[in-house]
């Protein structure tokens, strides 16, 4: 009875200050203790451990990032974003790294080679994008040799942010900035924050981020973009997962992103034409050739994204005809 409620006792303490230092939380939110009891009477197979587990991960959900479960136990946080390196209209290398960790410049640099094996033989990379959207992680240490892969004074190079960019990606970002990139989308986290981790009675640690990051001698602070291009968080997660909107028949298609996909192709053979002929009673001896609708390329439908093309292409532009 003793552990029933002390576990309730650290479930309530915990979403108490949950509800104080997330962003979401309301004076409309209900009373915790009156929750807490409907739940342990009415909900089957609910019991303290079960809530108070609940409860902690609740409040490290509303947190954003700034404190987390670590240990053998506990997998590593993630965004459910994967690492990518392709070519955006043949030309412009596009990167996206979701967690900054101690192998960073080694993660940059295969991307790097792997993009730039992927440009034809006779067209040369024009510029980079650097996508930082969702990117987080607490390694610190590693942005210095990361930032020294992408300078942009050998190309230009756009990085993307929004709100969900924290942590060492914030300070890659303003590296690279400073550097002389341009910084596109919405303002950053905010959280560039190192990281204590605190022992815990059950052998895991809860590592807290502590201590903002010090830049030219003043504590890093949210990174406004040189251009702001509005999208919510929701939009740019589908966007990461699939830049790309369906092909169009070209006649039909309007001019409104950059894109890069080979069109569809239409497989049809000349002997599945004949057949369709002769079933449909038309089996003329010298038919005319089919009339193909050519299928404009599917188009990038990230808003940030394309802009960001643009401006690569663009500055490419401009570096040939005033080196």
């Amino acid at each position: 009875m003793l552990r029933g409620n002390l576990l309730f006792t650290t479930a309530a303490s915990l979403l108490l200050a949950g509800s104080l230092l997330a962003e979401s939380a309301t004076n409309s939110s209900p009373d915790f203790k009156e929750v807490y009891d409907l739940l342990r009477a009415h909900l089957p197979g609910a019991t303290d451990a079960s809530l108070n587990q609940a409860a902690v991960a609740g409040l490290l959900s509303q947190l954003n990032g700034r404190a987390a479960l670590v240990g053998d136990q506990v997998a590593p946080a993630t965004n459910d974003l994967t690492d990518k390196a392709m070519l955006l209209d043949h030309t412009v290398i596009y990167l996206h790294v979701s967690r900054l960790t101690d192998s960073l410049a080694n993660v940059l640099a295969d991307q790097l080679r792997t993009a730039n094996l992927s440009v034809a033989a006779t067209n040369k990379p024009v510029g980079t994008i650097l996508d930082l959207r969702f990117s987080a992680g607490d390694d610190f240490g590693t942005v210095k040799e990361a930032a020294g892969l992408l300078a942009p004074d050998k190309s230009p190079l756009v990085i993307l942010v929004n709100s969900a960019t924290r942590g060492a990606a914030e300070l890659l970002a303003a590296e690279l900035h400073e550097a002389g990139a341009l910084l596109l989308g919405n303002p950053t986290a905010g959280l560039a924050l190192t990281t204590e981790d605190f022992p815990l009675t059950n052998g895991l640690r809860l590592r807290v981020a502590t201590t903002p990051v010090q830049w030219h001698g003043a504590q890093l602070a949210q990174l406004q973009p040189d251009i702001i291009i509005p999208v919510s968080l929701d939009a740019e997660r589908g966007y990461l997962a699939n830049p790309y909107g369906p092909a169009v028949p070209a006649e039909a298609a309007a001019d409104n992103g950059t894109n890069s996909l080979t069109p569809l192709l239409d497989h049809t053979s000349e002997a599945d034409l004949v057949r369709q002929k002769r079933k449909d009673g038309d089996g003329d001896e010298n038919p005319e050739p089919p009339v193909k609708t050519e299928l404009a390329p599917p188009v990038l439908r990230d808003p940030v994204l394309a802009r960001a093309v643009d401006l690569v292409e663009g500055l490419a532009v401009v570096r040939v005809n005033h080196p």
